[in-house]
């Protein structure tokens, strides 16, 4: 069984700059070669996420929110005991 992957389409110049696919927003055709050639661009490629990093990344943000969010909850305690 094969793992899927996540990711975005973007485009590369020459020099190697990444930009996003919108900046020439055609799906095919002469006026996607047009605006990737006036753009600078020389290809698309896919910039993908593997799929065993997911939970990684989740517990990662999971932590990082709800610690945020335990720290806002005692500081607002710590306020509104002190107006009390």
């Amino acid at each position: 069984m094969a793992q899927a992957a996540t990711g975005e389409i973007r485009l590369i110049t020459g020099s190697g700059r990444r930009d996003d696919v919108l900046s020439c927003p055609y799906p095919s055709g002469g006026e996607l070669k047009k605006c990737m050639a006036d753009g600078g661009y020389v290809s698309r490629f896919y910039e993908a996420n593997p799929a065993g990093d997911y939970w990684t990344f989740q517990w990662i943000d999971t932590a990082l929110l709800g610690g945020l969010t335990v720290a806002l909850l005692l500081g607002t305690v710590l306020v509104l005991r002190r107006r009390a």
